[in-house]
């Protein structure tokens, strides 16, 4: 969509300032997706969590739970990672196909993020396009306890528009019954009609039996 004569000085200014390796106060050059919570930003938990870790891991290690909490594994814990994948844009959510929406979004398990893209830092992407998601995460969890994955989407209009238009939400319950075999990927829709993206993630299991 086109963008006031202020919002493109703006950016071409963030833009000539970032390559300068100044950047603009509270903005990042390269946002990044991923999302870690205080307990995965710690060495030995953030390894785990960041799939970076050998495994097994022993009984008694600290690891992330299903909210990204530092607890002791036990050995009716299970290690599970979720892929986060890049969603395609089915409805640019714009009066025409020709254009490109300006997305933003979260991703979390249990209500804390793993993945986002704030308002101030969007994807513009039209028909068939990606928009970008790069994010995974390994957390534990008991057998049949359940977590749930959410996704939110949002697309961005100036303040000429009218309010930004909401694409859609879903919230996935999954258990560690769900893993398949093999690297399955899952696609789901989000929103429908004229604005709707789809979705893709995939879960694995990366520890079954805990080493004693």
């Amino acid at each position: 969509m086109n963008r006031t004569t202020s919002k493109s000085l703006s950016f071409a200014l963030t833009f000539a300032l970032s390559a300068l390796g100044l950047g603009l106060a509270g903005c990042s050059s390269t946002p990044t997706d991923d999302v870690y919570t205080a307990d995965e930003n710690t060495p030995s938990v953030g390894a785990i969590a960041r799939d970076e870790a050998a495994y097994p891991i022993a009984a008694g290690t600290m690891v992330p739970n299903a909210n990204g909490v530092a607890v002791p594994l036990t050995t009716t814990m299970q290690g599970l990672r979720v892929e986060l994948y890049d969603m395609v844009v089915m409805g640019n959510c714009e009066p025409s196909d020709e254009e490109q929406g300006e997305f933003y979004y979260q991703i979390d398990v249990n209500g804390r993020a793993i993945a986002r893209r704030d308002s101030s830092h969007t994807t513009n992407a039209g028909y068939g396009e990606s928009i970008g998601v790069n994010a995974k995460r390994v957390f534990f969890v008991d057998e049949g306890e359940v977590f749930k994955l959410n996704f939110g989407v949002s697309e961005q209009d100036d303040f000429m528009n009218g309010k930004d238009d909401f694409v859609g939400a879903r919230a996935i319950p999954l258990t560690t019954a769900d893993v398949q075999a093999g690297n399955f990927v899952e696609t789901i829709d989000i929103g429908s009609g004229s604005c709707k993206v789809q979705a893709q993630y995939s879960l694995s299991l990366v520890q079954k039996f805990i080493a004693k």
